[in-house]
């Protein structure tokens, strides 16, 4: 008889290039398309004025490196990631500090798995965190609709948490606008006021 001792966490392979072609969000699907074929597995992209950046599911951070090398792709960083987190025993402030970081370096997809921590630790004030990123992601990728529309819904979050009025939403909605434009923006500051509630509320 054959036990398994464990399972094995799902990953996924994150890999950034440079944007020497000045690629915008709205233009990320067809340079997936062209990256998906090279890499032979399924991966998203996600667009800024200095990377893309590809997750790559199924895969090794070897192959994936190797394949993009051999058709002439520079790689600037290659790692996995867990598809699954848990929020563990990090202290809340070190949650929020990755938070405000992942959002500063436009780490969209990574805050988003964040926030989702915070949403274990304090509730739905962490998931409207979580929601907002997951908008700024979905920017970066090129959907602009999708974003304004998970957006929305970050703000019926916020309003039925009674945490609206931390979030500077004129901020956000501008700075959705120049990551999909691929411009640089600082998006951590539209979040910091709820940020800075939240740790006053909890235990950190």
């Amino acid at each position: 008889m054959v036990r398994i001792l464990h399972k094995p966490t799902p990953m996924i392979v994150i890999v950034r290039i440079p944007n020497s072609w000045r690629v915008r969000p709205s233009e990320a699907s067809s340079i997936g398309s062209r990256l998906r074929d090279i890499i032979g597995k399924p991966l998203t992209v996600r667009v800024s004025p200095r990377w893309i950046e590809l997750a790559v599911y199924g895969a090794s951070s070897e192959n994936v490196r190797r394949v993009l090398e051999d058709h002439g792709y520079k790689v600037l960083e290659v790692y996995h990631v867990p598809l699954f987190h848990g929020s563990g025993s990090e202290p809340l402030w070190v949650l929020a500090r990755r938070y405000l970081a992942m959002m500063r370096g436009h780490r969209f997809w990574e805050a988003h798995s964040v926030g989702e921590e915070l949403w274990h630790r304090v509730g739905d004030k962490g998931r409207v965190l979580a929601v907002i990123a997951g908008a700024f992601a979905k920017a970066q990728e090129g959907y602009k609709n999708s974003a304004l529309s998970i957006l929305e819904k970050a703000r019926k979050l916020a309003r039925d948490t009674s945490v609206e009025g931390l979030v500077d939403w004129a901020c956000i909605l501008g700075s959705l606008n120049k990551i999909y434009e691929g411009s640089e923006s600082s998006p951590e500051k539209c979040v910091t006021r709820l940020i800075e509630h939240i740790l006053s509320q909890h235990k950190p």
